[in-house]
């Protein structure tokens, strides 16, 4: 799993003119880190070149950040299986296979830059259903936030893999449980102006 991870860590699809994609391994360009929302740079290509190019002035030795994925990168699950690594957020973000409209059929669909459009005083999936849902998701879980927090903590974790895979689950908890507050908050909310009517 571990040279799968660093090749694609390290490569770029070129989409030509006819639709065909090829993956490249593109020297220089690798050493570009993902960021998908403070990216300073974008990548594209013409099927035969690849391009990066500024989106804002950048100053000696900062450091270059790309949108590996646009529009999917920024969710764990993607960036866990794709390049090996997890995105430590102070507001985490639910992985795209936890996301209420994430579909099998197609994983690598777009989704919103925060969990917003699905919960909150704008979502779409404030009800019971959607709660229950994401309780389960916890109770499957095997562990809970705190159990894995202690084990990410301890000296028992030596091989940074595990280290990369407890700080995912963690990070996919905390998500979970902000998206189940942020839907009980627009449930209260819903009942008292219900209640005034």
């Amino acid at each position: 799993m571990h040279v799968p991870l660093q090749v694609s860590s390290r490569e770029f699809g070129f989409h030509a003119a006819n639709g065909t994609h090829t993956d490249y391994l593109v020297p220089v360009a690798d050493m570009c880190n993902n960021d998908g929302e403070r990216y300073n740079v974008q990548q594209s290509n013409d099927g035969t070149k690849f391009y990066i190019t500024a989106v804002q002035p950048i100053a000696a030795g900062q450091e270059l950040l790309l949108p590996y994925l646009p529009g999917l990168d920024h969710r764990n699950d993607i960036t866990l299986a794709g390049y090996g690594f997890v995105l430590k957020r102070d507001v985490p973000i639910l992985p795209a296979t936890d996301l209420p409209t994430f579909d099998p059929e197609a994983p690598y669909a777009p989704t919103p830059a925060t969990d917003a459009e699905y919960y909150g005083p704008l979502g779409s999936f404030n009800t019971e259903e959607e709660l229950r849902r994401l309780g389960g998701l916890l109770e499957a879980a095997g562990t809970s936030e705190d159990d894995d927090v202690r084990l990410l903590e301890s000296e028992n974790v030596t091989d940074w893999r595990e280290g990369v895979v407890l700080e995912y689950r963690v990070q996919r908890k905390k998500a979970i449980r902000l998206a189940m507050a942020a839907i009980r908050k627009e449930l209260v909310s819903k009942m008292a102006s219900d209640d005034e009517e």
